[in-house]
């Protein structure tokens, strides 16, 4: 799934990756969707800013951003009857991007779960940018990223991980209001505060 934020430069070259994975991967079912998602990232990220930034003391809108694009994710899934999301998230780049580091990843898990969604992060255990391009190669996929550029990349510190954790918990009522919204899918009961 691609989801235009508005936050990002895109590319073209989506359907490239998407067409190297089908390849690489035959037996799996591979889809690929774009969806508009600028409501729902204002919602998260930028709706309640002046409080965020007084409250996390720092820039927390990529964090947001990926939040959005998971809500995103969970209501294609659950429209289209897909029980499996995909995530490229990495443990080598955590220490980059919050959203990777273990707790959150943890979170992004258990949000998935509680409406009945399995998400995987099948690159997360490579330690290293080679090992990744390494494993890539074997599976005849294009070792650059062909990811969009966010407009906020490399405009923040890193955040303390329980800072992260707290955006993510005060977002998530904003987040199942809005997959509701799209879907009339409630999560799973038991599934509101999220333990670590």
């Amino acid at each position: 799934m691609t989801a235009r934020t508005g936050a990002t430069i895109e590319t073209d070259v989506v359907p490239l990756r998407v067409e190297e994975i089908t390849r690489a991967f035959p037996a799996v079912s591979v889809e690929h969707h774009l969806t508009h998602s600028s409501g729902i990232f204002r919602r998260v990220a930028i709706a309640d800013i002046e409080s965020d930034f007084a409250r996390y003391r720092t820039n927390l809108i990529l964090l947001g951003h990926q939040m959005a694009i998971q809500c995103e994710g969970v209501a294609l899934a659950l429209q289209r009857n897909i029980r499996r999301v995909v995530s490229g998230f990495s443990s080598y780049q955590a220490h980059e991007y919050m959203e990777q580091i273990p707790e959150a990843v943890a979170f992004s898990r258990k949000f998935f779960q509680s409406y009945g969604l399995h998400f995987e992060t099948p690159i997360e255990p490579y330690r290293t940018l080679d090992d990744v391009k390494f494993q890539l190669l074997d599976f005849g996929v294009t070792t650059k990223s062909l990811e969009a550029v966010s407009l906020f990349a490399d405009s923040f510190s890193v955040a303390e991980v329980d800072s992260v954790m707290a955006y993510m918990e005060s977002k998530l009522s904003v987040c199942r209001s809005y997959i509701k919204l799209k879907t009339g899918v409630d999560p799973s009961p038991g599934s509101g505060r999220y333990e670590q």
